[in-house]
């Protein structure tokens, strides 16, 4: 099956509202052999959404769309669907009680605008909505002439509503029509440079028929994609043994880590295989957060079962935080300087007297704009880690603004934890 994405909505348009759910909707269908072919953005007119539809039937089979379900008057995606397949519009009854016990927990009554939310075009399979007022619902129109059938998925525009939708209804939905699931794997090296390896498996690449092989920078380690379509039923194991097996014999040393899509989809790679290091070595973790933030803890608090090794963090941004919560002594900052390794190690080795933890990771620098020395000119960020293993200090020289120099800053650190929890 090809599809579109279609999102609807003027603010989309005039960036107002960021679009996340294109990039979340492929990741899900391409799970169910669906392709996606286009991301397309009109704004809330009917006309442009009419041309756009008729423009993408021409070659696609489903055409999926989010937004204009609301009680407004703008929100028109539905209405235009409906006369676009020339189909009434129909109350739909469970819809409309579903509507009324949503305001009615919440002591409020529904306005006369938000009835419209419970009509839909004839025949259509309705999506509940548990998080809003506007129901989702699938409309397919069965093809003539030879011609393929057409549907046309409506979602919510906000995310919040639209991705629990799609989970508890749109994908069963979707995989009960589909004969064919994606399997993926995800290896992630460092040590080696994207176009390094993309350059040794190019023989792989070339040969390969069946299995899509893509690599990509991703949280400052490279990552290898495989992807097969399979049909329901087929060995999954038996379908990647070969090339994985090869895979593994040309770059075992560079291999940190073999990670679910689930995981890849969070964004939260780095962390998760610091985590899993943590746990397999018996250890805890704690963090002193100066130029971060809190940056690190944000990343490792993501991660469902972190208790298990992360004991808690200290942001100590100022100098007399640093003083006062890990004992940096005033000499120490005199004669070294305050962006010194030797003020950063003492803030990983005085965490680490304070939380008891096998280890502990420190963060100081100049995120800027502003505040760079001759010395330490902005970007200059020191990352010192206490362990069982012994101290380490890194200085590292980052470009960008603000946000950039963190964000690197945060990478930086877990590199270096993963790193120390490899060998």
């Amino acid at each position: 099956m090809n599809a579109a994405i279609l999102n609807v909505g003027t603010e989309l348009l005039l960036g107002e509202v960021v679009n996340t759910n294109a990039t979340y909707l492929s990741r899900k269908l391409q799970q169910v052999g669906i392709n996606v072919f286009f991301h397309l953005t009109v704004g809330d007119n009917p006309g442009r959404l009419k041309q756009t539809l008729d423009w993408l039937f021409q070659s696609m089979d489903l055409v999926i769309c989010t937004g204009g379900l609301g009680p407004t008057r703008d929100d028109l995606t539905k209405e235009v669907v409906a006369e676009y397949f020339e189909l009434p519009l129909e109350l739909h009854v469970e819809s409309e009680r579903w509507l009324q016990q949503f305001f009615a927990q919440r002591q409020r009554t529904p306005s006369p605008s938000n009835r419209k939310q419970c009509f839909f075009p004839r025949g259509s399979t309705i999506f509940p909505n548990r998080n809003g007022t506007a129901p989702g619902c699938a409309v397919e129109m069965p093809g003539e002439n030879g011609k393929p059938s057409r549907m046309v998925i409506l979602l919510p525009g906000p995310p919040y509503e639209l991705k629990p939708m799609f989970e508890d209804s749109v994908f069963p939905f979707l995989e009960s029509r589909s004969p064919f699931r994606l399997a993926t794997r995800n290896f992630f090296f460092t040590g080696i440079g994207e176009s390094t390896l993309a350059t040794e498996l190019d023989d792989l690449i070339q040969s390969q028929k069946d299995v899509s092989i893509a690599t990509y920078v991703s949280g400052g380690m490279v990552r290898l994609r495989l992807g097969i379509l399979l049909s329901r039923g087929e060995d999954e194991t038996l379908a990647f043994h070969s090339i994985e097996t090869v895979i593994r014999e040309r770059f075992s040393s560079y291999l940190v880590g073999v990670l679910s899509e689930a995981t890849v989809e969070s964004g939260l790679e780095l962390e998760t295989l610091v985590v899993h290091g943590l746990v397999q070595k018996g250890w805890t973790l704690s963090v002193a957060e100066s130029c971060t933030g809190g940056m690190i803890v944000d990343r490792l608090v993501s991660l469902p079962g972190v208790s298990r090794v992360f004991r808690g963090a200290v942001v100590p941004y100022q100098l007399p935080m640093k003083q006062a919560l890990l004992q940096v002594p005033e000499e120490l900052v005199k004669s070294h300087g305050l962006y010194s390794q030797q003020v950063t190690l003492a803030m990983a080795r005085n965490l680490q007297k304070l939380t008891k933890s096998e280890v502990c990771l420190a963060t100081n620098g100049i995120a800027g704009p502003s505040g760079g020395e001759k010395d330490h000119p902005v970007g200059t960020i020191l990352v010192a880690i206490c362990s069982p293993k012994g101290e380490v200090c890194e200085r590292f020289q980052f470009s960008g603004d603000r946000a950039t120099v963190r964000k690197h800053a945060t990478v930086a650190s877990f590199q270096m934890l993963r790193k120390l929890l490899e060998t």
